[in-house]
């Protein structure tokens, strides 16, 4: 219980703040910008403008957001990283880019289209055809192969449903039967349609898309920063998922129920 209760508070706080930075800190120096782990004074990264060979910008998949990185090259095989969870990014981000005035301006939005890929890109030496490729190709990229119909997990959901409705359809139990039945064929339905119209990512991926095709491109820009730094991105996806899993929970109840009263 106490392990429940924890991981139900850190979901609520998790919805409440929205993303959470972390613990590690960007601070800038006149010749660049250093990186400080946790409660240590001294940093254990320092990058000189000077030194930057290449920038390559990236990101990863953290479920229901992605998380934006920057890798700086100083030497032969020397990268260093940093991503938007360290606090002082965006401070570190506005100064390579006055320092390096060849990055456009928009990056930060093209990294983030389509949601939930790498969209490795080279940002210096800048190469304005390759990047204008890239951006062309993520947003005429098609959506991967549609999963199976139905999960195993989906199969295990109906098994149970159906053997609560046999049950429930021997005892008698009309009004449960009823329930159980209908909850099941809604779990069918819409498990099938959830695999085979979206998988978790298409909504925070479709509402990204949806924000930069709308809007200029500087309040484009400042709405999505804002959704990633904040909880819509992963809320959209899980308001579809969470109904469907209480849904197929729902299966194994009236199956609980169904043999209790059996």
């Amino acid at each position: 219980m106490i392990a429940i209760k924890t991981m139900l508070d850190r979901t609520k706080g998790w919805f409440r703040r929205g993303r959470v930075r972390g613990t590690s800190r960007l601070e800038l120096t006149s010749e660049g910008f250093v990186l400080v782990k946790g409660d240590q004074s001294e940093p254990c990264m320092t990058v000189n403008w000077a030194d930057v060979r290449s920038i390559r910008a990236y990101k990863y998949d953290a479920f229901c957001y992605d998380i934006i990185c920057l890798a700086f090259q100083v030497a032969e095989n020397s990268w260093y990283p940093i991503c938007e969870d360290d606090q002082g990014f965006d401070a570190v981000r506005r100064e390579m880019e006055r320092r390096f005035p060849d990055i456009p301006s928009t990056w930060f939005c093209d990294i983030a289209v389509p949601a939930f890929a790498p969209n490795h890109t080279v940002l210096h030496p800048f190469d304005q055809e390759q990047y204008s490729r890239q951006v062309a190709e993520r947003k005429a990229a098609t959506r991967p192969v549609k999963p199976a119909l139905l999960s195993r997990w989906d199969v295990i959901c109906m098994i149970s449903g159906i053997v609560a409705v046999a049950i429930l359809y021997g005892s008698g139990h009309r009004i449960l039967l009823v329930a159980a039945a209908g909850n099941l064929v809604l779990t069918s339905l819409a498990g099938m349609a959830i695999r085979r119209y979206y998988d978790i990512h298409d909504p925070s991926r479709m509402l990204i898309d949806i924000v930069l095709r709308c809007c200029p491109s500087e309040q484009g820009t400042a709405i999505v920063e804002s959704m990633m730094n904040k909880s819509y991105a992963r809320a959209v996806p899980l308001c579809v998922r969470i109904p469907h899993l209480c849904m197929q929970l729902g299966n194994f109840v009236f199956l609980l129920v169904a043999i209790a009263v059996r």
